[in-house]
């Protein structure tokens, strides 16, 4: 699979309060991977994946990425949860699913 130029997926939990006041984090990792999720944007031997853009209802993301398949997951904080979020886990790193997913209760 090359996922090249851009490609839009529909994401329905993106509303107008989050694309004004919140905050979108895009990782991937290959399909079938035990590795972690990696933070985009993303580059490696000429290889990327970014999220580009993000409106209300979809993500774009940009890329020239060779893969058999990708596993994406969108993370979605309004304003005041991430607030609350670096308030409450000074020191999380926004680029680590893992920190995140366990500072927001997420499933891997």
């Amino acid at each position: 699979m090359v996922l090249t130029g851009f490609t839009q997926f529909n994401v329905p939990q993106i509303t107008q309060d989050i694309v004004d006041k919140g905050v979108v984090l895009m990782f991937f990792r290959i399909t079938g991977s035990n590795s972690g999720f990696f933070a985009m944007p993303y580059a490696e031997a000429g290889q990327t994946l970014a999220l580009s853009s993000y409106g209300v209802g979809y993500v774009s993301v940009k890329s020239n990425f060779t893969a058999s398949g990708l596993d994406f997951r969108v993370v979605i904080m309004a304003g005041t949860s991430l607030t609350t979020l670096g308030t409450t886990h000074p020191g999380l790193n926004l680029r680590n699913y893992s920190q995140v997913a366990a500072a927001l209760h997420l499933s891997n």
